[in-house]
């Protein structure tokens, strides 16, 4: 985003609390496989085979704990991006959070008890500033964000806390980034998470969704990402594709990404979530 305001500093002595617990990823990549296990979400609620009847014919994986049925195909080709320009894709998005171009906030209302309640919502807000990055090249906890008021917050009313662990699923989510040369449109349906908050109210976890990938290639494509990549990207998504065959053919493919988040503050929140 061309429009980077300083950020508010650390929000010592606000005057009131928030209601809503806000946090930002300040760090994110993409869930790899290991022997067959990966971490992610059942999205369809199916366990596939490979080359069987569901999933696409693209296999599942195992999550750590040994659960089926793990959606993840963006795995799949993670070997192959990564032997070409693919392999700046994670450092580019990093570096594009530090820069406070890519910040994605979330925000928790409804807590009645912060290890166990099972009527809390979730909203998802894009937020901007120029933020204070700390010894580990990652954001500083407690700080104070604005919102990017160009995109509608998109909220879950029905997420859970459980066991101190944050679960949710069900939203869609677009998302602008700027990856290269280029400024292609993240959308993820589905939407699942999983955050583990600590005390001061930093998290680890997973995100998880199906990547419309027809709109990221249509803002990757031709914008001078490389001409392997041009070649490569849209076989690649359209043979690892795993979701949604409704309309004939599998048009979405899994993704998971590991996150890390740290406390925030949003200024000027969306109406109710003060």
């Amino acid at each position: 985003m061309s429009r980077l305001l300083p950020v508010l500093l650390l929000c010592v002595g606000c005057s009131e609390p928030s209601d809503t617990r806000w946090s930002a990823i300040s760090y994110l990549e993409i869930a790899r496989e290991v022997d067959g296990v990966s971490q992610g979400f059942d999205l369809d609620g199916t366990s596939s085979d490979e080359d069987g009847s569901t999933g696409c014919g693209i296999g599942d994986y195992e999550s750590p704990d040994g659960s089926g049925g793990i959606d993840n195909a963006i795995a799949r080709v993670m070997p192959a991006l990564e032997a070409t320009e693919g392999a700046a894709l994670e450092p580019l998005i990093n570096q594009n959070i530090n820069m406070g171009e890519v910040l994605m906030i979330f925000g928790v209302s409804g807590i009645d008890d912060p290890l166990n309640d099972d009527e809390v919502s979730v909203t998802f807000v894009r937020g901007f500033g120029a933020p204070l990055i700390g010894a580990s090249n990652t954001l500083v906890s407690g700080q104070t964000f604005e919102r990017d008021t160009s995109l509608e917050p998109v909220s879950v009313q029905t997420a859970s806390i459980v066991d101190g662990v944050l679960e949710a699923e069900g939203a869609s989510v677009v998302f602008p980034i700027t990856v290269f040369d280029a400024n292609p449109t993240l959308v993820l349906e589905n939407v699942a998470v999983r955050f583990e908050y600590d005390e001061r109210g930093d998290f680890v976890g997973t995100v998880g969704g199906a990547l419309n990938y027809d709109i990221l290639l249509g803002g990757l494509l031709n914008t001078g990402i490389g001409d392997e990549l041009e070649a490569l990207l849209p076989a690649m998504f359209e043979n690892n594709a795993d979701l949604d065959s409704d309309d004939g053919r599998c048009s979405r493919m899994s993704l998971t990404i590991e996150v890390d988040g740290v406390n925030a503050f949003l200024h000027d929140p969306p109406e109710g979530l003060d």
